[in-house]
């Protein structure tokens, strides 16, 4: 990148010169000694060479210590992000860090709108509990990134932002091995199918890998499929299913919701749960414990989670450079057996 006198050269600029993200450049400027003198040297180079001058106002605004976080969120349902997002605000509670909760749905303009204000009210960071956004931020933002619990398949790598996730891969394969152990040899699946995040498609391999590894055969023309997150249209999905096919006789279901549409159908259709078809759902939702027959299912351990995020960001805005495996951390889950199994 040539220098440009006639442009303002701002952190970014040297940021993407020197391959090291925005907030590391701003480390470098305020002396952290947390900073390779390899990187310090690079940086306070190419700053020089440029003329870079730093905006005294707004280094004084970030240099003033500040306990707000903001979470950004897609959705405002009762589904595992309001889960995820209870317990994170709790977590940060109890470190005297304030929380603004951001309902961005799935538009960059809305992500874009609360970045700028997180920015204005001085944030030293956010969470991003978010199954998809045409991200605008990551690529650019001057203070920590955390996602939590999942990461969209499209957004962008950067060494800016950090990854908080569970083990879609290993829930499927847990899934998968449980159902041989009870003696399940046609297993099936309930699933949502998604383009923009990598949940649905881990517990879907996860599961592919423990039925390969056992010599056990997909039952691949039982199993539902489905693009849209539609309870209604799935239901008569699995109804069609098995007005014309017979039952697995071992389903793992992507989450509790599709476990208890899958369960209405086999009992409309005189399947007896467990004995006739073994059933595990996945998140371990409340509603597992609350109906006539609760729900074996694949735990997330979102307590770990939750204080493995904020630990992430007390380090990244302490000044501290993470080495390069901290940025994604992956948590194991565990099957909770229940009436269904």
């Amino acid at each position: 990148m040539p220098i440009n006198n006639k442009k303002k050269v701002s952190i970014r600029d040297i940021a993407e010169y020197c391959h090291v993200s925005p907030s590391t450049v701003s480390r470098v400027m305020n002396g952290n000694s947390h900073i390779s003198k390899e990187t310090q040297k690079r940086v306070m180079d190419i700053a020089t060479a440029w003329g870079y001058v730093p905006n005294a106002s707004a280094k004084n605004l970030r240099m003033r210590t500040s306990r707000l976080v903001g979470v950004f969120v897609n959705t405002l349902d009762y589904g595992i992000s309001s889960i995820i997002m209870s317990r994170l605000h709790d977590c940060l509670a109890e470190k005297d860090f304030a929380c603004i909760i951001c309902n961005i749905g799935a538009n960059a303009e809305k992500e874009e709108h609360y970045y700028q204000m997180m920015l204005s009210m001085n944030a030293c960071a956010i969470f991003l509990i978010v199954n998809r956004c045409d991200s605008t931020i990551d690529v650019k933002s001057d203070i920590p990134l955390i996602y939590v619990y999942r990461y969209p398949l499209q957004t962008p790598a950067s060494p800016s932002v950090c990854r908080v996730e569970t083990d879609n891969y290993g829930a499927g394969y847990q899934a998968g091995c449980e159902l041989q152990r009870l003696g399940c040899r046609q297993i099936a699946e309930v699933r949502l199918i998604s383009s923009d995040n990598q949940f649905p498609l881990g517990r879907h391999l996860g599961l592919l890998q423990s039925l390969y590894d056992h010599n056990v055969t997909y039952a691949e023309s039982l199993s539902i499929v489905s693009d849209q997150n539609d309870y209604e249209m799935i239901l008569e999905k699995i109804n069609r299913k098995l007005d014309e096919l017979p039952a697995a006789d071992g389903y793992f279901c992507s989450s509790d919701h599709l476990a208890l549409v899958l369960m209405e159908a086999l009992e409309l259709h005189h399947y007896r749960i467990p004995e006739d078809v073994k059933v595990i759902g996945c998140n371990d939702m409340l509603l597992s414990l609350h109906i006539g027959k609760p729900i074996s299912s694949i735990r997330h351990r979102i307590e770990e989670i939750c204080r493995a995020a904020i630990a992430v960001m007390e380090r990244l805005i302490s000044g501290e450079e993470l080495a390069e495996e901290e940025y994604r951390q992956v948590f194991e889950t565990d099957f909770i057996p229940r009436a269904t199994t």
